[in-house]
């Protein structure tokens, strides 16, 4: 699936004893046969194994094959696909993405291989890998470990280090793994535990009916989190319980940072977050300007992790995060709007160069 636009999606394989490639446009409703001239790369009985789209262009794509590794160009106005050989030809299997660094990793019949140009040009991982023979690779970025299985029939693990000067950031949450489903933890409010039967909590996160989430106001992938506050009890509060995510401290985050988007229709009210340990009270940081909510355009919001730290809160188990409208300890009557946050995220900063 193409992360900018998730209805179009591309399905890959062997049809006839040659590999083949199609694409949808409509989440899968139909297909068309995009194979090209791929097959004229390709000897007899080769197929198509793995496929990476990238998160900014669904037309760039890589494929992994029987033969090697294989970019896309676009005509601009045909539409007309032409599949480039690269310097890889020999078989394929897996990609995986490493989005703070843009590299694409891939599991190979000689080994691991990664790219920083989107296929173009690809450089071999292998210190430290026992079997070369790869099938399948995965990665774990925020505790920043690569994953490989081999067919000698063991897992490899590589810790993957982080050049000086670069950023860095972990997502706590984008907002983009919440679907329609009422399964457990699947719709958003399943994680984000408004206001609902709570009578002086006047938070209500999502639609009513589906989609739950926002699809068109978004700052960041293709989904956001609306989030409706009316204060007319004291308050509005939504919060979500971290299962992982909790060490705060970690590669050296010094910042929270989200993004949110109001209207200026919305009633102006102090806007809040507090994260907690089961072993102390929440630290809370309100935002400076008590007319954020009334703000029509995507605006980050950044925290220095050292504000809730001073106020007791121990950031190497922070088990909790919660967004709020109003005074938090001090619950006065108000009024009420509609809000959407995304790219919610611990940020480490570019290092300073003397």
């Amino acid at each position: 699936m193409a992360p900018s636009d998730p209805a179009i999606v591309y399905a890959g394989g062997q049809k006839s004893s040659e590999p083949t490639i199609y694409r949808s446009a409509n989440g899968g409703n139909t297909w068309e046969d995009v194979t090209s001239n791929l097959v004229d790369l390709h000897s007899a009985y080769d197929t198509v194994h793995a496929i990476w789209v990238s998160p900014d262009d669904p037309n760039a794509v890589v494929v992994g094959t029987s033969n090697g590794i294989f970019t896309c160009t676009v005509e601009d106005h045909s539409q007309t696909r032409t599949w480039n050989r690269t310097t890889i030809d020999y078989s394929t299997f897996d990609f995986v993405y490493d989005q703070p660094t843009g590299t694409i990793y891939a599991a190979t019949s000689q080994g691991v291989l990664s790219s920083q140009d989107e296929g173009a040009t690809w450089h071999e991982v292998n210190d430290g890998l026992g079997f070369l023979e790869s099938l399948c690779i995965d990665i774990d970025s925020y505790h920043r470990l690569l994953y490989v299985g081999t067919a000698g029939g063991s897992v490899w693990r590589l810790s993957l280090p982080r050049a000086p000067g670069d950023d860095y950031f972990i997502i706590v949450d984008d907002f983009e793994i919440y679907t329609d489903n009422d399964r457990e933890g699947e719709a958003i409010w399943q994680t984000w535990i408004d206001g609902f039967n709570v009578p002086d909590n006047g938070s209500q996160i999502g639609y009513l009916l589906p989609p739950y989430v926002e699809q068109t106001t978004v700052h960041g992938g293709v989904q956001s989190m609306p989030y409706f506050y009316d204060n007319a009890s004291g308050y509005s509060e939504a919060s979500m319980a971290l299962n992982n995510r909790r060490d705060w401290t970690m590669y050296g985050v010094e910042m929270l940072t989200l993004w949110f988007r109001g209207d200026p229709a919305n009633a102006p009210e102090p806007m809040y977050v507090a994260i907690a340990n089961t072993r102390s009270t929440p630290a809370v940081i309100y935002h400076d300007d008590s007319g954020a909510p009334q703000i029509n355009e995507w605006t980050q919001w950044m925290i220095d992790l050292n504000a809730f730290a001073d106020q007791g809160v121990d950031l190497t188990d922070v088990d909790k995060l919660a967004l709020g409208f109003g005074d938090k300890y001090h619950p006065q009557a108000g009024g009420s709007g509609l809000m959407f946050f995304d790219d919610i995220q611990l940020y480490r900063p570019p290092e300073q160069t003397r």
